[in-house]
């Protein structure tokens, strides 16, 4: 120990001699750290044999120290269990703390999610209502368009029957019927036909 300090004096001596002057006057303290000696040099000749002999201790010392260092050494046990019984209990108390309030963010939080869908699923409904009456709207115009159209055609349907009634009505008193086939022969008997007429010239044709 004495020799230690011999060694610490004379360094600090060595510092406060020897270092710069420009150093000293901002009263900067430098303390040098040991030095060590590297891996590959071998051990010094005077600590080659060298067995440190025991601390001697006294059997009265040993006997009054003994239980003190076993009471002390079982309070600091105790100390250290209770510190980390309290340690544990107050995690807890924050882990519980912190789940209750993410908990409870977390229901917040499903709540505001809740009404934001149900808000989503209102308008969704609407839009649909609406989209679905103007597909209804306009599929009763083609509809009313189609009926519409329709009429017209039966319309022009019936028109064109009447009046295709009409002429064969107008015609049919010319067919020939059993009444009138002996007039109709008769007429066909005196009628004179010249198929020559196709070779004649147009002043023999008048």
């Amino acid at each position: 120990m004495c020799s230690q300090l011999v060694r610490a004096s004379q360094a600090v001596k060595f510092l406060i001699t020897e270092f710069p002057p420009c150093l000293k006057l901002h009263n900067v303290t430098v303390l040098s750290v040991r030095w060590r000696k590297p891996r590959w040099v071998p051990k010094s000749q005077s600590k080659l044999f060298y067995v440190r002999e025991p601390t001697a201790i006294l059997a009265e010392e040993y006997e009054m120290l003994k239980p003190k260092y076993d009471a002390y050494r079982t309070e600091m046990k105790a100390l250290r269990y209770f510190f980390l019984q309290a340690n544990k209990a107050e995690r807890r108390q924050e882990i519980a703390r912190t789940e209750g309030i993410d908990a409870k963010k977390d229901e917040v939080q499903h709540i505001k999610a809740l009404e934001i869908n149900r808000k989503w699923n209102e308008e969704c409904a609407r839009l649909r209502e609406e989209r679905l009456l103007k597909e209804r709207e306009k599929k009763e115009e083609i509809e009313y368009h189609k009926q519409l159209k329709k009429q017209q055609e039966d319309q022009i349907t019936k028109t064109e029957t009447e009046s295709f009634v009409a002429q064969s009505l107008e015609s049919s008193e010319k067919f020939i019927t059993m009444e009138n086939l002996d007039e109709e022969i008769e007429k066909l008997l005196d009628s004179k036909t010249d198929y020559n007429i196709g070779f004649r010239s147009k002043s023999q044709k008048q």
